[in-house]
């Protein structure tokens, strides 16, 4: 994913997903509840950039510039690796 990635929005919906636990979606985010060991993925413009399991999270797609960005904001939010 080449493109520039836009946190705004991104910690408002990780704290309804917290609350909500399925779906949430926001104008550029949106977060699901995965199946099986994925507990989540989160998708920007509805492309999955980053999932988790068991507790850790992985890059899908993102450089690594925002993938760092990104997770920082979510360990923030969630207790995860």
């Amino acid at each position: 994913m080449t493109k520039n990635i836009n946190v705004r929005g991104l910690r408002e919906i990780l704290r309804k997903f917290d609350e909500d636990g399925y779906h949430v979606q926001a104008t550029h985010w949106s977060i699901g509840r995965g199946g099986y060991d994925l507990q989540w993925e989160l998708y920007y413009d509805g492309i999955p950039v980053v999932d988790c399991v068991d507790d850790e999270i992985s890059n899908l797609c993102l450089s690594e510039k925002d993938f760092k960005r990104i997770a920082k904001i979510i360990r923030e939010e969630y207790s995860i690796r």
